[in-house]
């Protein structure tokens, strides 16, 4: 494995803590009110590294298998994030954070075809 493609590894892992502190984050500010000023923040805070990532991801992927994946992820992350926002800062971005859920929904199938597809062409597991 190159040191480009190790760099590229350790983001996708890292993603997912950041995507899970956001939304640990969240879910302190919403049920606790002691702290849920200071948590609003934090949430936005990992929110960004996230989104960063996810769209970085999906600008560096050369496979179009994982390249489907990260856009996959990163609508929905971009839904997520919206519906948080609304919910913490009370702006009206539901309908917003609807449409990209719906996008991601809509593609859900799409990509089970493109998994199905690309593993009989293979015979093998598509990444490798």
């Amino acid at each position: 494995m190159t040191k480009k493609q190790r760099y590229f590894a350790l983001l996708e892992q890292i993603h997912f803590p950041l995507w899970i502190i956001k939304d640990f984050s969240w879910f302190i500010a919403l049920n606790y009110d002691a702290s849920a000023s200071y948590f609003k923040y934090v949430s936005i805070l990992f929110a960004i590294p996230t989104i960063s990532i996810s769209i970085y991801l999906i600008f560096t992927e050369k496979r179009t298998f994982l390249l489907f994946g990260h856009v996959l992820l990163a609508i929905w992350l971009l839904a997520n994030t919206l519906w948080m926002v609304t919910e913490l800062f009370y702006h009206e971005a539901k309908i917003v954070s609807l449409l990209f859920f719906s996008m991601g929904a809509i593609l859900v199938p799409f990509f089970t075809i493109m998994i199905v597809k690309d593993f009989k062409k293979t015979s093998q597991h598509p990444l490798e």
